[in-house]
């Protein structure tokens, strides 16, 4: 999606919707760093983009907000995307196979 730490973060959540994640979990995925996986966290829970789920041990849970409406505009906004991509690939693929 993007370069930023913040996108890269935002990403994360959302390619993994269904399971609560990990500081650690996303710093691991994302290549970035613990503090700066911390400073985006905190600026999305914040914003109610992300909420806690869960204590495992030390670990703090965390999972993108679907309740949130600019979550949900986001979440739309990438199903859309991914389909006009897909879409246009498939007619590349359409393209050469009639070749």
């Amino acid at each position: 999606m993007g370069d930023s730490p913040y996108i890269k973060v935002l990403d994360y959540f959302m390619a993994n919707d269904i399971y609560d994640c990990s500081l650690q979990d996303v710093a691991d995925a994302t290549e970035l760093s613990r503090n700066t996986v911390r400073k985006a966290i905190k600026e999305m829970l914040e914003l109610k983009i992300i909420k806690q789920t869960r204590n495992v041990g030390r670990a703090k849970m965390f999972q993108i907000d679907k309740g949130n409406q600019y979550v949900r505009h986001l979440i739309k906004l990438d199903l859309n995307l991914s389909k006009q991509y897909s879409d246009r690939l498939e007619r590349k693929v359409e393209a050469i196979a009639e070749k």
